[in-house]
């Protein structure tokens, strides 16, 4: 005799040896994502750079580019809106995550916009340029986090842990990080920027600290969903994931050991490190939509060891 149904229980076992099933990610919420997460990172470098006051070339040229890139993920995203009435219901939710992740996006785009046109002007003092520096750094990182805490679902749980908004923010340091460093170096000049000689160390630090998040986020799917762990490792999900692992882990480690030696980062290898990087990151979302489908009762029951 079994605790359970039979029904239930014939349930279990098919769900227990049939294969994982494909999950089509939902590409409009996936460039949205990726290319948010992209805006913020490169925000919060630059913005650190206004506060300080240095390479205001890069910063014109910066606020620009993620501007772009958050105009760009909103007018994607407006593909996915298939009930328009529904949200703007949910966007009123204070208490809803996503609200929060959509509200801190539109804020952040004003301060954007604000902010190129002050610098663009030109007539603000350095005390005006800072205050907007540290609103974009401060509105940026919350954005960041938040995108991370707005798919913790208790149908969804391999979401739902407080290590994705961790791996989301390093993510989006890399990602600003090594796309400034490019910029920095077409528009200051390779020769000044190389003095800098501590970013290869900051990168390589990044890097491998969202490793680390990275491997205890693993080692979370691996308590419930060990069927889903073996399929990312071994199985039909591997090759994608081990591309995953090698453009945003091993190869941007390797260029990074290369310019520790070498004593800084030339142009070359930074351009072959954020396009690796930015390619993972994109990657990263095909994965996170990959290894998650909503789930029930029956199914999580059934995953569980």
């Amino acid at each position: 005799m079994t605790p359970l149904p039979k029904s239930t229980y014939l349930r279990l076992l098919e769900n227990r040896r049939r294969p994982i099933a494909g999950y089509r990610p939902d590409y409009p919420l996936v460039f949205f994502i990726f290319l948010s997460r992209f805006s913020f990172g490169v925000s919060i470098v630059f913005g650190i750079l206004q506060i300080s006051g240095g390479f205001e070339e890069t910063v014109v040229v910066s606020n620009i580019i993620a501007l772009g890139s958050l105009l760009l993920a909103i007018a994607i995203s407006l593909t996915h809106l298939g009930a328009p009435r529904g949200f703007m219901g949910m966007i009123r939710n204070i208490r809803s995550r996503l609200a929060w992740e959509i509200g801190l996006s539109g804020v952040f785009l004003l301060i954007l916009f604000l902010n190129l046109v002050f610098l663009s002007l030109d007539m603000w003092g350095k005390g005006v340029t800072a205050a907007m520096g540290w609103a974009m750094l401060v509105v940026a990182l919350s954005a960041l986090i938040s995108s991370g805490l707005a798919y913790q679902f208790s149908t969804h749980p391999s979401w739902n842990t407080n290590l994705l908004p961790i791996f989301y923010l390093f993510s989006g340091l890399i990602l600003g990080f090594s796309f400034t460093c490019v910029v920095a170096q077409v528009v200051e000049g390779t020769s000044s920027f190389q003095q800098v000689r501590s970013i290869p160390f900051i990168l390589g630090t990044l890097i491998l600290a969202q490793l680390s998040v990275g491997y205890g986020y693993i080692r979370y799917l691996k308590g419930f969903l060990h069927r889903t762990v073996h399929e990312l490792l071994r199985g039909k999900a591997s090759r994608l994931f081990w591309t995953y692992m090698s453009l945003s882990f091993i190869l941007p480690l390797l260029i990074i050991s290369r310019a520790l030696f070498r004593g800084g980062l030339e142009l070359l290898p930074s351009i072959s490190l954020t396009v690796a990087l930015l390619v993972g990151a994109y990657l990263e979302r095909i994965l996170f939509f990959s290894i998650e489908k909503p789930v029930y009762f029956f199914y999580y029951v059934g995953e569980k060891r």
